[in-house]
């Protein structure tokens, strides 16, 4: 929820306009750097064959 949250008030402060540089260009990088590691995680979880076909 924080990097939804993070978008929420970076949208806010530029819509007011009064965004600092530095801190959009943070809040930007945490958000692809938490999604390129949700993408790498969830792509080695489902390269296992346990994950994908759940044996009964």
């Amino acid at each position: 929820m924080v990097p939804m949250l993070n978008a929420s008030l970076v949208a806010k402060e530029i819509i007011s306009g009064t965004i600092k540089t530095g801190l959009l260009v943070e809040v930007y990088l945490s958000l692809f750097v938490l999604a390129a590691l949700s993408l790498y995680f969830c792509t080695l979880w489902f390269k296992r064959e346990t994950v994908i076909f759940r044996g009964t």
